[in-house]
């Protein structure tokens, strides 16, 4: 289906292994908690769509975050300058 794996330590983290445009290996996760959901990892629209067909997500709460389970978020420049 989509190949997520729960994480042992938080049953509301579900991650899967990927590899990025450049050929780097990382982890995609899929935050879940009761009505909220919250996709991390290269491509976030397109995993966010796949989970779409299996579960419907209302279009108009697709795109970046700004809130998650009460607290604020966004992007953060790193040190390296990526935007993280």
């Amino acid at each position: 289906m989509l190949n997520y794996q729960p994480c042992l330590a938080d049953p509301d983290l579900w991650m899967r292994d990927a590899e990025d445009k450049n050929g780097k290996e990382y982890y995609k996760y899929v935050l879940l908690y009761v009505d909220d959901c919250l996709v991390i990892g290269e491509n976030a629209r397109d995993q966010i769509y796949q989970i779409d067909k299996y579960f419907p997500i209302k279009p108009s709460s697709i795109g970046s975050p700004s809130i998650y389970l009460g607290a604020k978020i966004g992007n953060m420049k790193l040190n390296d300058g990526t935007n993280s």
